[in-house]
Formats: structure tokens, sequence, C-alpha cells
């Protein structure tokens, strides 16, 4: 509080006055301020609603808090001038140490492998089993389950089969191709009426299919260049053989042959071994010489009595000179073929020659009509599952159908029991705290609000040490002297 000072330089003179420095006077009211904008709630950034921004917007992103400096901003909080940072995302903090591995949970009743639904089968099935059935997935609820999926109580359905697409769009018919020359009805090769054949003829000939390259071909087919074989005939099965005939009546001998000459000397077979010498006989006396009777008839040949052992082999001669070779007479007729030798060990397998180079493709000659499908034969055993070959390049993706309806969303599974809850595990280490923020813009002051209700005075506090003392204020002029009283 300053004093007053009457100008002359001394102090300690005056009136103090006060009333004049009461602090507890209230002043006036003052006017109301105008409102202020505020701020609205905070919400995450999102481009497509920030036309419609107020000002003083605040949103997050990437974790900052940022507020928006003019109406309907545009740009990116962290990169646009329309936007304040008010708080930086605060840094990662340090991995806390890993907890220990909780116990673990009971074994659930799993899933086994996908099979189609086979009711054959279907009582060997576990509890869980999952089948596909008319499009649909089900899951068995028990093991050796009854009564078919979609049905039965004993399966639950996991997923049904999605609707049926839409069709897609017929694609566009493409560009009808080059007229062929044809195939003219199939007819059996005739060489008085071949002149007359159009190109494209086809004619059967000994048991295959054939067609005529020209009009009025020449030659016979399979041997002529103007056919080309479509289809050689498959030789049927050899039917049975038929029953032996009467055997005729035996033909009048023939007229003995001019004898051939002889055919060479085959190789000696080896010496089988000498026989016994038989016992010689008596020597019987001789009789007296007959007159010789006319000679008769020859007797038929006796059988040939054994071969006498061979006698020992002479002291072979000496070599006589060569002769000259002989003119080759006429090659005698073959031999009969002697008896097979045993077949010979296999020779080693030679090494491979070369491979020839391809011969040029021939022209492909026109396709021939397609015969009738022959009835099935009865499928064979299953091969053995050949080594798999290396896996082609990737072709080209097609254009993508439009995708169907959604399918209708399957009933839950049963929830198998939860496991017992692990140990909690060690809190981590705390993170170092982030940078402080930068210090958002301060708003306009908002208007004063109503006074409240004064509270209770408090306790006097104690007096303050007096102040040294003013100097007097000037003395006051002199007010005019009141009327006498009356005497006492």
């Amino acid at each position: 509080m300053t004093p007053l000072n009457n100008g002359d330089g001394c102090s300690g003179r005056g009136t103090f006055y006060p009333n004049m420095f009461n602090a507890s006077a209230t002043g006036a009211t003052g006017a109301t301020g105008e409102q202020g904008v505020g701020l609205q709630g905070i919400v995450p950034f999102d481009p497509s609603t920030s036309p419609f921004y107020p000002v003083w917007q605040i949103v997050t992103y990437n974790g900052s808090l940022y507020i928006s400096n003019v109406a309907s901003p545009s740009g990116i909080p962290d990169s646009s001038i329309d936007y304040t940072l008010l708080a930086a995302a605060g840094a990662t903090g340090i991995p806390g140490p890993i907890g220990p591995t909780g116990i673990t949970g009971a074994t659930g009743i799993g899933l086994n492998g996908i099979l189609p639904y086979d009711p054959a089968t279907a009582p060997t099935y576990i509890a869980g089993q999952i089948v596909t059935y008319n499009g649909s997935l089900y899951i068995s609820n028990v093991a050796s389950p009854s009564g078919t999926p979609g049905s039965s109580a004993d399966f639950t359905l996991l997923a049904s089969a999605g609707a049926t697409g839409a069709t897609g769009i017929t694609g566009v018919t493409g560009v009808t191709g080059a007229t062929g020359i044809g195939l003219e009805g199939v007819v059996p090769f005739d060489a008085a009426a071949s002149p007359f054949y159009p190109a494209g003829q086809v004619v059967s000939y000994d048991g295959s299919l054939y067609i005529s390259n020209i009009a009025s071909p020449a030659g016979v087919p399979g041997s002529s260049p103007d056919y080309t074989t479509l289809l050689t005939g498959i030789t049927g099965i050899t039917g049975p053989v038929g029953a032996t005939g009467v055997a005729g009546p035996t033909g009048a001998p023939g007229a003995t042959g001019i004898a051939g000459p002889a055919g060479a000397t085959g190789i000696a077979g080896p010496t089988g071994p000498a026989g016994a010498t038989g016992a010689v006989g008596p020597t019987g006396a001789a009789g007296a010489t007959g007159i010789a009777g006319p000679t008769g008839p020859a007797g038929a040949t006796g059988i040939a009595g054994p071969t006498g052992a061979a006698g020992a082999t002479g002291i072979a001669g000496p070599t006589g000179a060569a002769g000259a070779t002989g003119i080759a007479g006429p090659t005698g007729a073959a031999g009969a073929t002697g008896i097979a030798g045993p077949t010979g060990a296999v020779g080693a397998t030679g090494i491979a020659g070369p491979t020839g180079a391809v011969g040029a493709t021939g022209i492909a000659g026109p396709t021939g009509p397609v015969g009738a499908t022959g009835v099935a034969g009865p499928t064979g055993p299953a091969g053995a599952t050949g080594i798999a070959g290396p896996t082609g390049a990737a072709g080209a993706t097609g254009i993508a159908g439009p995708t169907g309806p959604a399918g209708a969303t399957g009933v839950a599974g049963p929830t198998g029991p939860a496991g017992p809850t692990g140990p909690a595990g060690a809190t981590g280490v705390a993170g170092p705290t982030g940078a402080a923020g930068a210090t958002g813009i301060a708003g306009p002051t908002g208007p004063a609000g109503a006074t409240g209700i004064a509270g209770p005075t408090g306790p006097a506090g104690t007096t303050g040490i007096a102040g040294p003392t003013g100097p007097a204020g000037t003395t006051g002029i002199a007010g005019p002297t009141g009327a006498v009283g009356p005497t006492g």
C-alpha cells in the first residue's frame, strides 16, 4: 500500500485514510467473455471423416496425440501443418523376461484326418473324426457313431455346403474354323471304282482303313502314295483249332526225283563207347555147292546187327599234296536242322550307341471318323505309384470368376475343457519413460464462472512486524470553528 505525500519533503505529518484501500471491498462484475471453442472428444484419425473435423479436434494416430489447428484439416497428422502434435508415442519398453511355461492342459478330443463319410467304416470312427457328406463338414461326437451326418445326434455340423455360385458370363463364341476335306462314307476298296473316288474317300482294304489324298487315286492302298493309312486293324485272337478232317486216300507215289547232290558232311558227333565183342560161334561144315537156281526176288533187308568193335587205328600215312580245288558243285538241299544245343550264357551288354537324330515330323493325316465306343473292360488292379516327376512351372493365374454368396456359418463345435491356468510369469523390467510430448497450444479463456459461496472466515493470522513509519502527511486546512455551545 502506498501512503499520501504533501509534497513538502517532511514525513510523519498528515492524515491516513484507511478506508480508501480496504481490500475487502468487491468490485463490479466484469462483462462475460466470448464462448470458447473447447476441445471435442478424442477420436482415432480417419481420412474419410477428417473433412468434417471442427477446429481443435483431438485425434490419435500411430500412437501419438494431435490437435487440428483448423476446421476441415487436410493431410495426415504427422506430416500436415493443419495438425499440431500434443503428445508423441512413447518409446517401446525393454521386453520383460519370458515367464515359465504353464502346465500342459488336458488333451482335447482332437481332430483326425478328414474322410468322406462311409457307412461301412463309420463303426470304426473315433470321437472327433471329421467327415464330409453332401458338401458339408461334420465331426463325430462319439466313437462308433450311428446314423447319417445331418440327421444323427452323433454328428455335429462344422461347416455347411456353400450355395452354388452364380453362373459365369458366357464366353465369346470362337471363330469358325476352316472347312476340312471331310470324310465320305467308308466303302470297301474297289479297283474298278477307284477312278471315281473323290479326295477324302475312306476305304477299307486288307483289314485296314485308308483315305484317298487326291481325287481319282491310282494304285492300291498300302503301297500307293495316293492313299494314307488311317487305322491298321488289330489282329484278332486266334480261333480254336478245328477238328482234324478225315484223312483222304493216299495218292499214288510220285516219280522219284533226280537225286540231288550230296549235302556237305556234318560235323562228326562224339564217338560212343565201344560195345563188348560177342563170342565167336563155331564154324559150320561147308556144304556141297548146288546148281545155281534163278535169282529170287530180293528179300526184305534184315535188321542191321550191332556194329562190331572198331579195329585199332592204323598209323597215319604221310599227307599227300593238296589237289587242285575242283569247281564247286551246286549247293545241295539243306539237311535237317540238328537238335539245338544248349543256349550259351548271355553276353555282356554292349555300350549303347549314340541316339540318332530325330526325324522330321510327318504331315498329320486327316482325322478319321470316331469309332463306336467299345464296352469298357474290367478295371485292372492299380499299378504301383510311379516316382513323382518334377513339378511343372505354375501356369498363369486365370481370371477370377465372380465370388459366390457366402455359405451359412456352421454350428460351433463343443468347447473342450479348459486346461489349468499356468503360473503367472515374472513381471518384466519397466521400460524407460518416453520423452514428454510438446506442450499443446493453450485454448482461449472460457467465461468466468459464478462466484462461489464465501467459505467461513479463517483464524486471524499473527500480526506481522510493523513496517517503518511513513512520512507525516501535510496538515489539512482547518475547518470552520463550530458555534459556541450554551454556558453550563
